[in-house]
């Protein structure tokens, strides 16, 4: 057999790379965020929020005007007008301290998508609607408490004056 010779090729590889990029100005938007249960839930927080922080401040600006000369005498200290709607103020407080951290929580997760995965997996929103939570439901009932005590005492205040006269 014939001594076989083996004939070495060499080969040329030509590899093209094409790259291309694109800058974009446009602001992407996690539409999908609102299209999900904590999305629409986040949505309602944040109207119910704007209604009662409306309502309560209409109610805080129409009735709580001072007026001269009303002032009343609850245990032994002058309460004005003005004075008596404290708890409404304290329930406007905490109602506006809610809107703004469900408002951020949602302006959030609504401009970008890594965020909407990520947040919700972090203690602070366990945590912030905990708090918010048990901030509402203090100011609630301590509104209605305060001003079922003052109603009663004027009640009996106008009582005593009817009797006296």
């Amino acid at each position: 057999m014939p001594s076989s010779s083996l004939v070495k090729m060499s080969h040329t590889v030509t590899v093209t790379r094409t790259t291309t990029t694109a800058t974009t100005s446009a602001i992407l938007l996690n539409i999908g965020y609102l299209k999900k249960p904590p999305g629409i839930l986040k949505l309602l927080h944040v109207l119910l929020g704007i209604i009662t922080v409306s309502i309560l401040g209409r109610y805080i600006g129409y009735f709580a005007t001072p007026s001269y000369g009303s002032t009343k005498i609850f245990l032994n200290i002058a309460i004005t007008n003005s004075d008596l709607f404290v708890p409404e103020l304290f329930f406007l407080l905490i109602a506006t301290t809610c809107l703004i951290a469900s408002a951020l929580l949602l302006f959030s997760c609504f401009i970008s998508i890594p965020t909407a995965t990520i947040l919700p997996k972090t203690i602070f929103v366990s945590h912030i609607h905990i708090m918010l939570l048990f901030f509402l439901l203090y100011a609630c009932p301590m509104t209605s408490v305060v001003n079922k005590i003052i109603e009663i005492y004027i009640k009996m205040e106008s009582n005593s004056d009817l009797i006296v006269s």
